[in-house]
C-alpha cells in the first residue's frame, strides 16, 4: 500500500540525486564544448601545416627542376648535395650525363661527377659508357641484388 503522503527525506534525496544529474549533465556538456573548440584549433592547425609543406614541396620541386606532378620516391639520402643530384638524375629515366645534370643542377660538371660517383658506390645509381659518354641512371634499389646473387628489399 502506497503512503498517501511522501516521506520527506526520500523527497529530499531524490531532489539532490536530480541536482547531482543535472551538474553533471552542465560539466559533461562544457567538457564537450571544450573538445569541440581544441578539435577545430587543432583541425586549423592541421590545414596551416599541411598548407606550408605544400608551398615547401613546391619550392623544393622548383629548385631541383622537376615537375610537381613526377612522383619522387622518398629516398634515405642524408646528404642534401647528393639527394639534389639523385632526385635530378631520377628525372631522366634514360639516364643522363654528368653535363646534362650539372647545367640542371646549376652546378660545374665535374662537382656534380662526384655526386652521381658517390651514388654509384652507395648503390643509388649505375653508370655505363656508351661511345666517349659516361651515362648515369637511377636504380631501383628494391629490385637490386646484393653483391651475394641475393634479391634484397630496402
Amino acid at each position: 500500500m502506497l503512503n498517501s503522503k511522501p516521506d520527506e527525506n526520500n523527497v529530499q534525496k531524490l531532489l539532490d540525486f536530480i541536482s547531482d544529474i543535472e551538474k553533471f549533465r552542465d560539466k559533461l556538456n562544457s567538457t564537450i564544448d571544450n573538445c569541440i573548440n581544441e578539435l577545430e584549433s587543432l583541425r586549423e592547425e592541421y590545414n596551416s601545416i599541411v598548407s606550408e609543406a605544400k608551398i615547401q614541396r613546391h619550392l623544393l620541386f622548383t629548385s631541383f627542376g622537376v615537375a610537381e606532378g613526377d612522383v619522387i620516391p622518398d629516398v634515405d639520402i642524408r646528404d642534401e648535395k647528393l639527394k639534389k643530384a639523385w632526385v635530378v638524375l631520377y628525372s631522366s629515366p634514360d639516364g643522363a650525363t654528368a653535363e646534362v645534370i650539372a647545367q640542371k643542377m646549376g652546378r660545374h660538371r665535374t662537382t656534380v661527377s662526384t655526386y652521381l660517383n658517390m651514388l654509384v658506390q652507395l648503390d643509388y645509381a649505375e653508370k655505363e659508357k656508351k661511345g666517349h659518354e659516361i651515362i648515369y641512371k637511377v636504380i631501383n634499389r628494391r629490385k637490386k641484388n646484393n653483391r651475394y646473387g641475393n634479391e634484397r628489399s630496402d
